[in-house]
């Protein structure tokens, strides 16, 4: 990594962000201006790129313009399929709690949610959870019948990968 982050702001953290990322084999990239970034994807469309790491620097540069060439895009998958659970599961944990743990629920209001799993953010599941819904999680690929066994009062469709909420050329505000 080139860039140096700040130090930490959380007085939980451990550990910088490089050293946080070098423990766990992982790369970023820094020094870049994100929202100039995300306002070219969202009017031209994901890029075609290779991300590559090589401490010594020795790269293939062909070979990686080829790829990234290679790429189909995005159009057409279902990636809500490869992220979500293969498994249904009940949820119990709530939100964070003084001194520092994340803590369960202890006794969940009479009323059932099923959440649908596109991608689901584990906090927005800890949120449901903190309500006192009893929660069931089901995987991207339930059928109505498969919700519906579960009688619930709600369902919770969870935002997910490459889901689109506005027609593409509608401006982002």
């Amino acid at each position: 990594m080139k860039w140096d982050p700040t130090e930490p702001s959380n007085w939980r953290a451990t550990a910088d962000l490089v050293e946080w990322m070098e423990k766990r084999g992982r790369i970023g990239i820094g020094g870049i201006d994100t929202r100039r970034l995300t306002r070219a994807i969202r009017q031209q469309g994901s890029p075609h790129v290779v991300l590559a790491h090589d401490p010594e620097g020795n790269f293939d540069i062909a070979a990686m313009v080829a790829k990234a060439r290679e790429w189909k895009g995005l159009v057409g998958l279902d990636l809500a399929k490869e992220v979500s659970t293969t498994q249904s599961y009940t949820w119990d944990e709530s939100l964070w709690q003084w001194p520092g743990e994340f803590t369960k629920q202890s006794n969940p209001k009479p009323f059932r949610v099923v959440a649908i799993d596109y991608g689901a953010k584990r906090n927005i599941l800890r949120s449901l959870a903190a309500s006192g819904a009893e929660i069931t999680v089901l995987p991207a690929t339930a059928t109505a019948a498969e919700v519906l066994a579960h009688n619930p009062e709600g369902i919770f469709l969870s935002n997910g990968p490459g889901i689109r909420l506005r027609p593409a050329n509608m401006p982002c505000r």
